[in-house]
């Protein structure tokens, strides 16, 4: 999917002929290119790009000789007419009726349908991988990885829109929202171009299921489910972790990781079968009138049938996230956290040793964590900064330096100014699609003025 410009028209209406190509429709208008609906002499249809980038060609190149997959788009020609290179590749199936037409793309279809399935995200993801899998190979890397640029060609998906394919450590373009944190501050790392496609995997397969714009990771999906959410969570967050060594390293190592995530959704919850064979100890109990004698025993076995409904993975993942937590909230809510931590920690200690103990009853009526904690203490601290641009010891020095800076003149020097300044601006109480913005711009101006800020200091010593 091409960026619309204003101020920029087609060089072709429909009708007129591009390379022996007749034009169907004008699929879209971009900063580096056109595109067009073509049909050959045999009525078969072709997206069509005209561009004049000598890179593009020469990755295209490279491309079109050592990348076949289904899952890419292929290159059915490539030459020049009157001073521009054009490539023509697969269309889109079309979503209306010509003249006009609408590309059948993983955006359309989420504009259409609302969010993905947790199966139908994975599965998704899992076929865009496979794709991605074939180009890292030859050393090439997408380059804009988004929703508007995965199409579906007869009900196949394929990756398309190769206007920002280069070769691995020559990428330069992509969209904000899918880009790494480190690529938008300009910090250069080892495969810059796979780090980024995989970075922008993740936030597909989060746009996906949650439904939301990018820039809103890492909010929860709304009503998700538990099991699900606790999968799918743990691909997104390592994919897009703020640090890129903690991410993953490859899209082989991507793809084994949501393989097995789609094989656990695939397979009955282990929960459910403990469930059953504690029911049914628990009837055998009855009828040999055990319980009826033994206090003790009706709550440890009271225990067991509430901890069979417990899934071990998913009581890891919510301790992970109440560690994280703990390291965001604010102080109202610290102490809740600390004290679901250790009711979590108890419950994974009986699963994992197998002891059946009476339960309070405060520690069983404890999950899930209440929801309100979850937003008001971890994420509200996450919202100050969507994109992970700042760590919480930055935000935390920010405002030491705006608590006990007192110039002696009492004229604060400029860099104390605009810190301020800065923290006001993330702070805003704008709408939140504008706050959203207003974050993510001056985040990365108030990490630099902290480094300026640093060697303000070293100058006066």
């Amino acid at each position: 999917m091409m960026i619309f410009f204003a101020n920029r028209s087609f060089s072709y209406q429909v009708g007129d002929e591009i390379a022996g190509y007749r034009v169907v429709a004008r699929a879209g208008l971009g900063g580096f290119g056109e595109v067009y609906l073509v049909e050959d002499i045999s009525g078969a249809r072709f997206a069509l790009k005209l561009f004049s980038d000598r890179r593009e060609l020469d990755a295209l190149t490279r491309y079109r000789e050592l990348a076949p997959s289904p899952r890419l788009a292929a290159i059915h020609a490539a030459g020049t007419f009157q001073d521009q290179t054009y490539y023509l590749v697969d269309a889109a199936d079309n979503l209306r009726k010509l003249p006009d037409y609408v590309p059948d793309t993983l955006a359309n279809r989420l504009a259409a349908n609302g969010a993905f399935s947790a199966a139908d995200a994975l599965q998704t993801i899992l076929e865009i991988l496979h794709g991605m899998e074939a180009l890292h190979k030859i050393d090439l890397a997408h380059g804009d990885i988004k929703p508007e640029n995965v199409i579906f060609v007869r009900g196949e998906l394929k990756i398309a829109d190769f206007g920002s394919l280069a070769f691995s450590d020559n990428v330069t373009s992509g969209t904000g929202g899918f880009l790494p944190p480190e690529t938008v501050e300009g910090i250069p790392t080892l495969a810059d171009g796979i780090s980024r496609d995989l970075y922008a995997i993740g936030k597909l397969l989060y746009v996906l299921y949650s439904n939301r714009a990018p820039e809103e990771f890492p909010l929860p999906k709304e009503h998700a489910d538990a099991r699900e959410f606790a999968l799918i969570r743990k691909l997104y967050a390592r994919a897009c972790h703020a640090k890129a060594q903690y991410r993953f390293r490859s899209a082989t190592e991507m793809r084994q990781a949501v393989e097995k995530a789609l094989g656990k959704l695939q397979s009955p919850p282990q929960a459910k079968r403990r469930l059953v064979y504690a029911a049914f100890a628990l009837l055998l109990i009855a009828a040999t009138g055990g319980i009826v004698f033994f206090s003790h025993r009706q709550k440890c076995m009271e225990s067991a049938l509430f901890l069979a409904t417990l899934n071990e993975e998913s009581l890891a993942c919510e301790l992970a996230e109440l560690e994280e937590m703990k390291h965001f909230a604010d102080r109202d809510h610290l102490g809740a956290i600390e004290k679901r931590i250790d009711q979590v920690q108890t419950l994974l200690k009986m699963k994992r040793l197998n002891v059946v103990a009476p339960l309070d009853r405060e520690v069983k009526n404890a999950l899930p964590l209440d929801r309100d904690i979850l937003l008001s203490g971890y994420r509200k601290e996450l919202l100050k900064d969507p994109l992970l641009y700042l760590t919480s010891q930055e935000w935390q020095t920010s405002a030491e330096i705006v608590a006990k800076r007192r110039p002696a003149n009492g004229r604060p020097c400029m860099i104390y100014n605009m810190i301020q300044t800065m923290r006001e601006k993330i702070q805003s109480e704008a709408p939140q699609e504008q706050r959203m913005q207003i974050r993510k711009i001056y985040s990365n101006t108030l990490k630099q003025l902290l480094v300026d800020w640093q060697q303000y200091k070293e100058q006066k010593k």
